[in-house]
Parts: C-alpha cells; sequence; structure tokens
C-alpha cells in the first residue's frame, strides 16, 4: 500500500464493516511503518481519506486495495 493507492475497509466482524459501509471507498494520504514485532510481525497504518470526507488512521490489516495507483 502506497500513498494514492484506492482503498476500502475491510474487517470480518460486522459491527467493523458497518461503520464504513457510508465511507468506502478511501484514497491512502500518507502510510506509516511500525517495527517488526516477534508476535505479530511487520505492522503499519495508513491515513485515509475517505469518499464522505472524512479522515482516519487505520491499521494496515483493515485495508484493502482496490486500485493501485501505477
Amino acid at each position: 500500500m502506497k500513498k494514492g493507492d484506492l482503498v476500502k475497509f475491510y474487517s470480518t466482524f460486522w459491527g467493523f464493516q458497518r461503520d464504513y459501509r457510508s465511507k468506502n471507498p478511501g484514497v491512502v494520504l500518507d502510510v506509516m511503518k511500525v517495527k517488526n514485532s516477534p508476535v505479530t510481525g511487520p505492522r503499519g497504518s495508513a491515513t485515509i481519506r475517505w469518499a464522505d470526507g472524512s479522515i482516519t488512521n487505520e491499521h494496515d490489516s483493515y485495508l484493502k486495495v482496490i486500485n493501485e495507483r501505477g
């Protein structure tokens, strides 16, 4: 995932999905990397501007790239 990518929020927990129904999709504004954890492996987060105009920071594990920038 990189700046400019189009993403959607995705979770297998319906409660999290429900909150993003009106927000998807979004554009990645910034990507933050976090050091490797021996338990979870590499982790990171991204700042997203959603279709509804809101901006949030999300864990990268909840974001799926739907159209990579060329």
